[in-house]
């Protein structure tokens, strides 16, 4: 079984939907990424929360590209839905990169 397909069956979700976010926010998931979120389900005893934590692990990693230029008190996601979980900055649902880089480029307008 492929790394993907592994992190795919544990998120109960479409791998297609998984791909389209790393792909939509530019996002490389490295094995060493599912080994340590698999040793801190490990840690806490619950690997059903294996998915939420390889999901915000995806989005850390989004959130660490942009804490110089966003605030990351900000960052929000949303995973009530696994199949499909949102994420969003200030409110606003965020889809891609490049709803990223416009707000961004809001903000450096706006100074």
């Amino acid at each position: 079984m492929k790394m993907n397909d592994f992190v795919v069956s544990c998120l109960f979700m479409d791998g297609a939907v998984f791909d389209e976010y790393c792909d939509a926010f530019d996002v490389d998931m490295t094995e060493e990424d599912v080994h340590e979120t698999l040793d801190r389900c490990h840690g806490c005893g619950d690997y059903h929360a294996f998915g939420p934590m390889i999901l915000e692990c995806m989005f850390d990693k989004v959130v660490a590209e942009y804490k110089d230029v966003l605030d990351e008190d900000k960052f929000d996601y949303d995973f009530s839905s696994p199949s499909y979980p949102d994420f969003y900055y200030d409110g606003e649902h965020i889809t891609c990169k490049a709803d990223l880089d416009e707000i961004v480029e809001k903000l450096e307008d706006k100074e």
